[in-house]
């Protein structure tokens, strides 16, 4: 990314195009306005003027040393300011706040005594494209904003300062967030990650070492419950009167489970080309056709999918869900329209395809997926979705190769797409086979050969 924009001459517009570009908003206290703000560095103090006047109708100040242009965009104004070393350029409903935050900024770019240290380490930091959020201070600008039908007071006010970054490397991309500092009302931790995934909750995703993708949790519901508990919200408190009747709060379930999971996506239809021409419609803006579209759709085949929640308390939860006039036993399968289930070992299965909870009943696994990461699984998420086509199921694959989707190629260029997520940390990799191109550059290639081939 970096590259490209440099091929863009940054001395003949008097200001450095390449390198990392920061925009901020900032809300206006008690008013539903804001401001967003670009930072960029000089080159040449004349040549960038020269450049804004010639792109924009400008309105020209000067104040303390500091140029400052005006114009306007439709009902927005736009104010840019600069000494010689940088320009900042504002646009909000109001100039009179943002020419205010403006030369703040300028007053305050060399006083290191206020700097808030999350925010220190994530300006530290080169990434293609990234943002920093504070939740307090949303919370503190929504509050003083008084939006009607907005009631932030129902929920808790935790305070956390976080960004997202997206970074084209060589080889991969890879996006990702972090909790720099995180602070709750109620003295809660930041604390999501359970006590380790058991092994053989990977044994549960497929019983031919074949899918499409699959997810592994590994959660502390001590804490969600906690949380859940201090939560006073609408639905919260909705929910819980509902569960009253049975004597029970959404936290007791939430603690009827031990925060170990597996969910895989094992295999599915897909014949897109097939619906469409049974429909028989020509016009593609005829509502009939929509309606049509997604009554043919419900018709296919559901996916072939199985979930796994570990139990904490297997009695308590097969005594709660026969209060709903169901009949589980410790074991044995029970069927309802499309689904199927098996609350066995402390684990509660749950399935599109009866064969695979038949397998559980009577081995106690499906058997394994090589795909699978061990040194991911203790991880809060991790999850991944298969690129290697020895592992992707058949029908998919079928259906795929008959409509003409290259699929294989695909798989040529995309070595693996996974992801995980911890207490304060978590990414998505897409990591390509070719090390050796940019990732952005990777992805163009691979998006311009697909357009040539539909031409």
């Amino acid at each position: 990314f970096n590259t490209a924009m440099s091929s863009i001459d940054g001395k003949s517009l008097g200001f450095k195009i390449e390198g990392n570009h920061k925009f901020f908003f900032v809300p206006e206290n008690s008013k539903e306005n804001g401001a967003v703000f670009l930072v960029g560095e000089i080159i040449n103090k004349a040549t960038f003027e020269k450049t804004v006047k010639s792109a924009l109708d400008v309105s020209v100040k000067e104040k303390d040393e500091i140029n400052f242009m005006y114009s306007e965009l439709d009902e927005f104004k736009l104010t840019i300011a600069n000494n010689a070393e940088n320009f900042i350029a504002g646009i909000s409903l109001n100039n009179d706040f943002t020419e205010q935050k403006i030369i703040s900024y300028f007053e305050n770019s060399n006083n290191s005594e206020k700097t808030d240290m999350s925010l220190k380490k994530y300006l530290e930091r080169e990434d293609d494209f990234s943002y920093y959020i504070s939740s307090k201070k949303i919370f503190s600008a929504l509050k003083a904003m008084n939006l009607k039908g907005l009631n932030l007071d129902e929920i808790p006010e935790n305070s956390a300062e976080s960004f997202f970054a997206l970074n084209f490397n060589k080889g991969n991309i890879l996006f990702e967030t972090e909790i720099l500092n995180f602070e709750s009302e109620t003295g809660a931790k930041m604390n999501i990650t359970g006590n380790g995934l058991d092994e053989k909750f990977t044994t549960f995703l497929t019983d031919n070492n074949k899918l499409i993708g699959f997810v592994m949790a590994n959660l502390n519901t001590s804490a969600i419950a906690s949380q859940l508990k201090d939560m006073k919200t609408k639905e919260i408190l909705e929910i819980n009167d509902e569960l009253s009747n049975y004597g029970i709060t959404i936290s007791d379930i939430v603690e009827m489970f031990d925060g170990q999971f597996s969910l895989s996506l094992i295999d599915m239809d897909y014949k897109p080309s097939d619906k469409i021409e049974d429909l028989g419609y020509d016009d593609w803006n005829d509502m009939e056709w929509e309606d049509n579209f997604e009554e043919s759709n419900n018709l296919e085949s559901i996916p072939e999918l199985i979930f796994n929640f570990g139990l904490s308390n297997q009695s308590k939860l097969i005594e709660y869900v026969n209060k709903s006039n169901l009949n589980i036993i410790d074991g044995e399968i029970y069927s309802f329209n499309d689904y199927h289930v098996i609350i066995k070992n402390n684990i509660f299965h749950l399935s599109t395809k009866l064969e695979l909870l038949e397998k559980i009943q009577k081995n106690g696994s499906l058997g394994t997926f090589s795909l699978v990461n061990k040194d991911l699984i203790n991880k809060a998420v991790y999850g991944e979705l298969t690129t290697d086509i020895n592992h992707f199921p058949n029908n998919l694959l079928f259906s795929l190769r008959s409509e003409n989707i290259s699929i294989d190629q695909l798989f040529e260029e995309i070595n693996k797409i996974s992801f995980n997520l911890s207490d304060a940390k978590s990414n998505l990799i897409i990591d390509f086979s070719d090390k050796t191109k940019n990732s952005l550059a990777k992805m163009f290639e691979m998006i311009y050969k697909r357009l040539a081939f539909m031409v």
